[in-house]
């Protein structure tokens, strides 16, 4: 398995010739803990497939180490979709009690970037025994992420608009 050689101009030895569109197609990014970019994945003008297997893989090896799944939404578009979210929603289970991410990027009318994470608390083991099990407390946060130094945001970015 290839990582990402952060030396590597990956436009111009990845990226360019896998476009398959002219403008706009979702892009995503596996990030792990260090905020480091370890898969980038290419998708159509409406969805993004993240490789599920590997991402399971990974979390078998070393648990926690991915922790966000991030993709590029069109225009002002900074909601989960249905897919996103029960994609979300059943890796959480699965990484219980580590949290992962999903976030989204993208522009606003106006050209600023803006980026969203969505996350699910889970309720802890013991206290879902104690209440007689039941159905198990599950929340989804988010929040806007105004710090500038996730660089791999803006390159995301570039990559979904390199057709248009």
């Amino acid at each position: 398995m290839a990582f990402i050689d952060p030396d590597e101009d990956i436009y111009k030895t990845r990226c360019k010739p896998i476009i398959m569109a002219n403008g706009f197609s979702e892009v995503g990014f596996l990030v792990n803990k260090e905020d480091f970019v370890m898969r980038v994945i290419f998708g159509t003008p409406a969805s993004v497939m993240f490789p599920i297997d590997y991402i399971l893989e990974m979390h078998k090896k070393f648990p926690g180490w991915i922790n966000v799944l991030a993709h590029t939404h069109p225009c002002n578009f900074m909601s989960l979709s249905s897919e996103d979210d029960g994609t979300l929603k059943a890796l959480a289970m699965a990484f219980y009690p580590y949290i992962i991410y999903m976030d989204v990027v993208c522009y606003t009318d106006l050209d600023d970037v803006i980026h969203k994470r969505y996350w699910y608390e889970i309720q802890p083991k013991d206290e879902w025994i104690a209440q007689g099990k039941g159905e198990r407390k599950i929340v989804r946060h988010n929040r806007l992420i105004f710090e500038d130094h996730c660089e791999w945001k803006y390159r995301m970015l570039e990559f979904s608009h390199m057709g248009e």
